[in-house]
């Protein structure tokens, strides 16, 4: 069978099929996954809720149809312990849960967070390339996370989220849930994290070094702690939710 789902807590995506491979992202526990091509002890898999792209070890990977899977919960908790036929598990936020297949008893209330109220969820997580838990999180992947518990799908990619949305012209007029898009200085976007505003004032949560609140204006991001900027504005999107 060529679809099924995550088994771990956190499988590591990989460029290439080996353990020594840069990791480019992680597929969380549930996350139902299609297989592309298969090499020795691995599988290129492509997710079916961004069509994200990479290897992981095939041992990670429970094949299921999942046509027949009719009920779907998502965790919402940083970390959870969960009882499996896989184990007893502890499962990051995000992570998809099937009453039939991998999740014995689970309940859950419908969430009115919006994406910065998640992404407040992971203040202090370390900062890890590649990484969607509070185990260690990229600045992408919090946003992408933080949407996706508000249920809004984003793609996984900083530069890939900035042709998403509508254009803000300025940070005095920026709202909160807002995504603000950073620049290197070839012009690429390398960063992005979600606008804060409150009583005028703009700041901006987003994972560099760990997730963190940091000043926000015209001229980017100003970091206090080393007194200053530590990343170049390039423009802010507002995407709806």
């Amino acid at each position: 069978m060529n679809q099924g789902v995550i088994k771990v807590p956190l499988a590591p995506v990989r460029l290439e099929n080996s353990d020594k491979s840069e990791m480019i992202s992680e597929f969380l526990f549930g996350e139902p996954v299609r297989i592309l091509e298969e090499k020795n002890n691995w599988i290129k898999c492509a997710s079916f809720v961004d069509e994200y792209t990479g290897w992981i070890d095939k041992r990670m990977f429970y094949p299921v149809n999942l046509d027949r899977l009719t009920s779907i919960y998502r965790s919402e908790k940083p970390l959870e312990t969960i009882h499996s036929p896989f184990g007893e598990l502890k499962i990051p936020a995000g992570s998809w849960l099937y009453p039939e297949i991998n999740v014995f008893s689970y309940t859950t209330q419908e969430s009115m967070l919006k994406p910065a109220d998640w992404a407040k969820t992971f203040l202090g997580a370390p900062y890890r390339w590649g990484g969607k838990s509070i185990l260690g999180i990229d600045c992408s992947g919090l946003t992408q996370l933080s949407f996706s518990l508000a249920k809004q799908k984003i793609p996984r990619d900083a530069y890939l989220q900035a042709e998403i949305g509508e254009g803000i012209p300025f940070v005095d007029v920026a709202e909160t849930n807002d995504l603000a898009f950073f620049n290197n200085a070839e012009g690429r976007i390398t960063h992005v994290g979600i606008v804060l505003k409150a009583d005028g004032e703009s700041k901006i949560i987003h994972a560099s070094g760990n997730v963190r609140i940091d000043k926000l204006d015209h001229q980017g991001i100003f970091n206090e702690e080393i007194g200053q900027y530590s990343h170049n504005l390039r423009f802010i999107k507002r995407v709806a939710i």
